[in-house]
């Protein structure tokens, strides 16, 4: 497993009821159309996260990468992965 991810900083809010509201929505928001795999773990903002991320949860707010240059093994999706574990 490497370290392949980077965290910039980032503005995150949602709208509700037309309004800008500060901070991250229960959905997931951003450019999620190179994501796949099971995201029922990921809260934030995805814009700039590409690959599987099959296995793997918590806070994505900022990072920006490629998952699959990170090269999990299946051994390592079993146990499960903390974002934060592949941030460099």
């Amino acid at each position: 497993m490497k370290k392949m991810l980077k965290r910039t900083e980032s503005e995150v809010y949602h709208f509700h009821n037309g309004e800008k509201v500060m901070g991250i929505h229960m959905a997931i928001r951003g450019k999620v159309s190179d994501i796949y795999g099971n995201v029922s773990g990921l809260i934030g903002d995805v814009t700039g996260l590409t690959g599987d991320v099959t296995s793997i949860m918590g806070d994505v707010t900022g990072l920006e990468g490629d998952i699959d240059d990170c090269e999990l093994t299946e051994d390592d999706r079993k146990q499960g992965i903390n974002i934060t574990e592949l941030i460099g």
